[in-house]
């Protein structure tokens, strides 16, 4: 049995999307408060095809933190304890894609980094500046597309938008013309769409800090109603 490991949880091999039709609106978990069923933290009934934005995919997290701390958990004297393990191991597979929810988005956010060095470096273009920015830039790209991530945001809207931005900017660098419009205008644009991803990445982070908050919740008080004996020795 499972049901009193703590332990520090390993990144999921398996990508994670979260489905529209197994997240309730925080309306309707509200509504259903007392007397709701625990939700379905089954990882195999949760996989669905890649999101298709950052600010989508946070509100499907937000949904399905809403879901979970207003349904019941398997903690009263009725519940088994195959109840009360089945529902921890499936918390369990819940926080290992927390986990790698989390290291897409800080390896995103170290993309993003690259563009706003990249970014610094043209506002004062030099030869020198330019290399360095194309080397950021590169840098970016790799970190975008990683082909070994558990979760796959390449495609996502916000990733897009910079990624389309880089590919202007790096037109304008090839044509070798330092200080021109054309440079300075892609670098502010590419600047634009690297802000506005780090701020969804933000976004994006706290909803899965919430969702650890509140499946951790969820996690002590079934392992606190596993618990025998007196609650307290004098």
């Amino acid at each position: 049995m499972t049901i009193f490991s703590i332990a520090i949880f390993p990144f999921s091999s398996v990508p994670f999307h979260f489905p529209k039709s197994n997240i309730m609106s925080p309306t309707e978990s509200t509504s259903n408060n007392n007397h709701s069923k625990p939700p379905n933290l089954n990882p195999s009934s949760l996989l669905s095809p890649p999101p298709t934005s950052l600010s989508h995919f946070s509100d499907s997290i937000d949904c399905l933190a809403a879901s979970i701390s207003s349904s019941s958990t398997p903690t009263d004297s009725s519940s088994s304890f195959s109840s009360r393990d089945a529902y921890l191991d499936s918390t369990i597979s819940l926080l290992n894609t927390c986990n790698t929810i989390s290291a897409r988005i800080e390896q995103l956010r170290l993309g993003c980094l690259r563009l706003k060095y990249a970014h610094h470096l043209l506002s004062s273009p030099s030869d020198d500046h330019l290399s360095c920015a194309t080397k950021a830039l590169s840098e970016w790209e790799v970190l975008s597309n990683d082909a070994n991530s558990d979760l796959d945001l390449s495609s996502v809207e916000e990733v897009e938008k910079a990624k389309m931005a880089v590919r202007k900017l790096r037109e304008a660098i090839d044509k070798s013309e330092i200080d021109g419009v054309e440079l300075r205008l892609a670098a502010v644009e590419m600047e634009k769409f690297a802000e506005e991803l780090t701020a969804s990445l933000d976004r994006l982070a706290a909803a899965v800090n919430k969702l650890l908050t509140v499946v951790m919740g969820s996690r002590n008080e079934v392992l606190d109603s596993c618990k025998v004996g007196p609650k307290s020795c004098k």
